[in-house]
């Protein structure tokens, strides 16, 4: 690989600082630059007073330094402010941490970085004592030490070899884990110790997992937790409230809360596993809620949590409301309604939008072609209804006939050979007698009879029927269907006999 290919893995930041270095060669070395900075001056004075720290800063590499300001120095209580050689020794060597972390580098979540501070009077950690790295809200680097104090940068500088973050306030060296339950208030934890017996010679295996290095530890601290813990060991056995203390304590593992990861599986000191759950943004342990993060103590971190960790109970936390809330009950047609706790995306909301449009659009076509088909079915339901009346009507309306009839057709109510009965009446202009013909209903050639009577290719006969008008004679089952009197059905084909009453035909 090339020295450009090198380059090319490198963060950005660091090819900046690196160009710096190499263009630059007129750059400060580190003692140099604490020297040329009136606000460093306190600080400056304490390094040079000695010769070692004057070595070990000469001689440090990709570092970044938490340099403490004058005013960080006139912040300091009284009984602090006159630190001897080895805390003062300490408190640099913690300010130096392992690596170059310029403000690009950084964001608002805390990075845990590890210092030179391995000196195991104040730090039994491996790697070096840890400072969380982070910018606050207004994009300044702020660090994170010891009993959760906060320092915030003022200005950072570049000299060979690494940055210089001039801090406003000093940091403090982490405390031994008992400490730190004492200086951070926990009062409901120190109560549960004291109930427990926690605190007596007798229980001789506090002290071994408290002060092993590299660990994890869980307290719980909150009202809750001390009553509930306050009616346990009324029937806890000795041995029962060993195992539950051993279970929250992690050995062998620093779980600062970025490694807090959702499903995260960890075993106990009493080599029950325990698992991190993450729900709605918020941590928990079991169904322990998490309280509070990142106490960095002398040999790992503390994390206050909400309840006392049950062996016997490694469930998890109960369901989110908004997963255990269903969603309203909803007509087809109307969407259900979401809930404000639910993460969807800006992007899936339009796609859930142009989903109900488009579903209201075909509705909108589905029910036009309904109503078309409708309306279509009504027009051709009044036509025929209006076909009906107009054909009764001119039933009704027929008006008795009063002059002479010389011929007169009448068919049945179909088409079909088979069925219709044709009767056809004449009248004899010399005898002034009438004569009908009907029909059976049977084709056959036409022909003509004693009185000229037309068949229209059916066959027929004829009868003398007087001076009176006929009256066609009945129809019988064998030659078609019957049909109800004054049906519409017996309306002729090409209308009603034209000018003649009805009721005289039939009777």
């Amino acid at each position: 690989m090339s020295i450009f290919e090198g380059f090319r893995v490198l963060p950005v930041y660091r090819l900046l600082w690196l160009t710096l270095l190499i263009t630059n060669t007129t750059a400060l070395s580190l003692l140099e630059l604490l020297q040329g900075s009136p606000q460093l001056s306190t600080f400056y004075a304490r390094v040079n007073a000695s010769k070692n720290l004057t070595n070990f800063l000469a001689s440090s590499s990709d570092f970044t330094l938490l340099a403490p300001s004058n005013d960080a120095f006139a912040k300091l209580p009284v009984g602090q402010s006159n630190m001897t050689d080895d805390q003062f020794t300490a408190m640099l060597e913690y300010s130096l941490l392992r690596g170059a972390f310029p403000k690009l580098s950084l964001s608002t979540a805390n990075q845990f970085v590890p210092s030179h501070l391995i000196n195991s009077t104040y730090a039994n950690v491996t790697g070096g004592q840890a400072v969380g790295l982070s910018l606050d809200n207004s994009g300044k680097i702020q660090a994170l030490s010891g009993n959760k104090s906060v320092s915030t940068s003022s200005e950072t500088k570049v000299c060979v070899g690494g940055f210089v973050h001039i801090m406003d306030e000093m940091l403090t060296i982490p405390y031994k884990a008992v400490d730190e339950i004492t200086a951070a208030g926990m009062e409901y934890f120190i109560a549960i110790l004291a109930k427990g017996n926690f605190l007596t010679t007798g229980a001789n295996y506090v002290n071994p997992v408290v002060y092993q290095p590299n660990i994890t530890f869980f307290i719980p601290n909150s009202p809750d937790a001390l009553s509930n813990f306050s009616e346990i060991v009324k029937t806890a056995s000795p041995s029962y409230l060993q195992t539950a203390f051993l279970y929250h304590v992690i050995p062998n593992y620093i779980g600062y809360s970025p490694m807090l990861k959702d499903g995260l599986s960890l075993k106990a000191s009493n080599g029950i596993n325990l698992t991190v759950h993450v729900q709605d943004g918020q941590t928990y342990v079991n169904s322990a809620k998490v309280l509070s993060t990142d106490y960095i103590i002398s040999n790992g971190v503390v994390h206050v949590i909400d309840s006392v960790l049950n062996t016997t109970n490694t469930a998890g936390p109960p369901p989110s409301s908004a997963t255990n809330t269903p969603a309203p009950t909803t007509s087809s047609d109307t969407p259900a309604a979401t809930s404000a706790s639910d993460p969807t995306p800006l992007v899936a909301a339009k796609s859930a939008k142009g989903s109900s449009n488009t579903g209201r659009t075909i509705g909108i076509a589905v029910g036009a072609g309904v109503a078309g088909l409708l309306l279509i079915a009504s027009i051709i339901f009044l036509c025929i209804r209006h076909r009906k009346k107009k054909q009764i009507r001119r039933v009704s309306e027929a008006q008795a006939w009063n002059g002479p009839v010389t011929e007169l057709t009448y068919e049945g109510p179909t088409g079909d050979p088979l069925y219709a009965n044709r009767y056809r009446i004449q009248k004899d202009a010399s005898s002034n007698r009438y004569t009908t013909q009907r029909n059976s209903g049977i084709s056959q050639s036409s022909s003509s009879t004693p009185l000229g009577l037309q068949t229209h290719n059916l066959p027929t006969h004829a009868e003398d029927v007087g001076d009176r008008f006929p009256t066609p004679p009945p129809v019988t089952k064998s030659h078609r269907p019957e049909i109800p009197q004054r049906s519409p059905s017996r309306v002729l084909k090409g209308g009603m006999f034209e000018g003649v009453d009805e009721d005289r035909v039939y009777r």
